[in-house]
């Protein structure tokens, strides 16, 4: 448990910039170890959440402090009050945020505050309303999804089953709107493959069903595959998932669990 969680909160933390407030030591390096910081603090019983299905969350600020180089705010959104943490800065009571790259921990004990979270985003910065991710942020999202046909890619997919309980790729697509914030499973093969993009791998997954963007799937996990390999995939899958700078995926796994079967 604490290998996934200190995944999770590299993916929330290594992008970190500031965007309301002085800038601290904002290199990877940093913000991993501060990562790995928090994840000794993390509860064996404790679990993520996951992200959020559509774009970033935001809100008003109603409390905010400063404890061990995080800030800490809570929101008032529209779906109610969270709390969240975020790169140490100033942010003002009244002041509008949303949470960039934020992914939530649920069961979290804060040893500097000698304080647990029932639930808790952390996110890679803060921006106002509308803003732009990070330019750093917005170079690796470039990465990650440039150069994807849209379509079939040229793979043989003979010999693909799908898996118990699972479905097909094109399935995923068109029921979306339905499967969102649901676990799925797909076999599939990697038909193309990025690693340590936003502190996670980027794998888009086909199994020859589907047309046009339907045939495509974006996975993302801290598992590396290779082009070629087939693969097991399972996780939650989010729907309308918006990175900002035009980078907006229909369908997204993010964090799967991600099993090699066959590698090429």
């Amino acid at each position: 448990m604490k290998t996934t969680t200190l995944a999770i909160l590299a993916i929330a933390l290594s992008a970190a910039l500031i965007g309301c407030g002085e800038k601290k030591d904002d290199s990877a390096a940093a913000w991993n170890q501060k990562a790995a910081a928090v994840a000794k603090e993390m509860p064996a019983e404790a679990a993520p959440a996951g992200p959020a299905a559509g774009g970033n969350l935001g809100g008003e600020v109603a409390e905010t402090f400063n404890s061990g180089g995080y800030t800490y705010v809570r929101l008032k959104t529209a779906g109610g009050e969270l709390w969240a943490a975020g790169p140490e800065g100033q942010v003002q009571i009244g002041q509008k945020l949303e949470l960039v790259g934020a992914m939530a921990m649920q069961n979290f004990h804060a040893a500097s505050l000698n304080r647990d979270f029932a639930e808790i985003w952390f996110a890679a910065s803060f921006a106002a309303p509308g803003q732009a991710p990070p330019a750093d942020m917005q170079d690796e999202i470039k990465k990650a999804h440039g150069g994807v046909a849209v379509g079939k890619a040229d793979a043989d997919f003979s010999g693909l089953t799908t898996p118990s309980g699972g479905l097909k790729v094109a399935e995923v697509n068109t029921r979306r709107t339905e499967l969102a914030g649901r676990t799925v499973k797909v076999r599939g093969k990697v038909v193309k493959s990025l690693t340590g993009i936003m502190g996670r791998n980027w794998l888009h997954v086909q199994d020859g069903s589907g047309d046009g963007e339907t045939a495509d799937l974006t996975v993302t996990s801290g598992t590396s595959a290779k082009v070629g390999d087939t693969v097991l995939i399972e996780g939650v899958l989010s729907v309308d998932k918006d990175f900002g700078s035009g980078y907006f995926y229909k369908a997204i796994v993010e964090d799967a669990a991600v099993r090699v079967e066959q590698s090429s």
